[in-house]
């Protein structure tokens, strides 16, 4: 009986360390201010880290958040980061509350990786105004396509494994002990179908550079 327990304890113990350990990359949210007036500014970076060898070859996130405790004012997108991306410039999709955004670069992995040469920096720039007593955290949705994040492989690209953080904003009287997660809704549409216009638009303006030096 000792010796079948001891198998089995060594058994258990090969399959956790066999065990893919949890994502190293991580989708931060950092505030100016976790805590501010009705009417106040709060900005909010949200950057990725912990790419090492990988880079991001495009992403489908929805923010999602309280309406009801804050106004969205602006979003802006480090477009840098990605060379030559598809939509140019990106829209929104969803709404107050639920904003998408959807990207691709048109670049290749050799070109990616020479462009995102750090392990970690800013995706977005979001600016919101308190709107009234309360508190909400603002995260990514729970859907499908609202939080896929693209690495290497160019139009086969690998799936990346992200840790989705997220950050409690209060305002006014609000508090964010105890504050609910705000429900997602699903996205307006996925990364998939912007990866294959992406191709097509890549692929046109690849036969006009071809046919122009000829």
């Amino acid at each position: 009986m000792k010796s079948y327990l001891s198998a089995a304890a060594l058994a258990v113990a090969a399959l956790c360390t066999s065990a893919p350990a949890s994502a190293a990359i991580v989708l931060s949210f950092t505030p100016s201010a976790t805590q501010i007036s009705i009417g106040q500014t709060v900005m909010v970076d949200v950057g990725i880290s912990g790419l090492g060898a990988e880079f991001l070859s495009g992403l489908d996130v929805n923010f999602v958040y309280s309406t009801a405790v804050l106004n969205w004012v602006s979003t802006a997108f480090s477009a840098a980061q990605f060379g030559m991306i598809f939509p140019d410039p990106i829209g929104e999709t969803g709404g107050p509350g639920n904003m998408g955004y959807d990207v691709i670069s048109l670049e290749d992995d050799a070109t990616l990786a020479g462009i995102q040469t750090d392990d970690a920096f800013k995706l977005f720039t979001l600016e919101f105004t308190g709107a009234a007593d309360g508190a909400t955290t603002l995260t990514l949705g729970g859907g499908a396509n609202d939080r896929l994040f693209l690495g290497s492989g160019g139009i086969n690209a690998v799936e990346l494994a992200v840790d989705v953080g997220s950050v409690c904003i209060a305002v006014g009287s609000g508090s964010c002990a105890g504050a609910s997660q705000p429900i997602p809704e699903p996205a307006t549409y996925g990364l998939a179908a912007i990866a294959l216009l992406a191709a097509g638009v890549a692929g046109r303006s690849r036969r006009r550079a071809s046919a122009a030096t000829v």
